[in-house]
């Protein structure tokens, strides 16, 4: 991934369940098999701040976030896309 992330904080819909959040994510992977899947976590009861969830994704060039920053743009069901952002690598930063 040459150390550039896509970040997406969500918050999951009510009644939806981590195993469904689970199945989202890995359906999500095997359609956007150039990017690596590196984290998926959520908060614990009220330890953390809103949104209570985090993805993060390994991308290999800024443009390959393309398709999968539109996926969750109708999404309410497990998870409701709240923000997404851009990170990379101390040293590798692009200005």
């Amino acid at each position: 991934t040459k150390g550039r992330y896509y970040a997406e904080w969500f918050d999951l819909a009510p009644g939806a369940s981590r195993e469904g959040v689970i199945e989202l994510f890995e359906a999500r992977g095997g359609e956007h098999p150039d990017l690596e899947l590196n984290l998926v976590v959520d908060r614990i009861g009220k330890l953390g701040p809103d949104p209570r969830g985090l993805a993060v994704w390994g991308v290999p060039s800024w443009a390959a976030v393309a398709d999968i920053a539109r996926d969750l743009d109708e999404s309410e069901d497990p998870i409701r896309l709240v923000t997404a952002s851009f990170y990379a690598d101390f040293g590798q930063e692009q200005l």
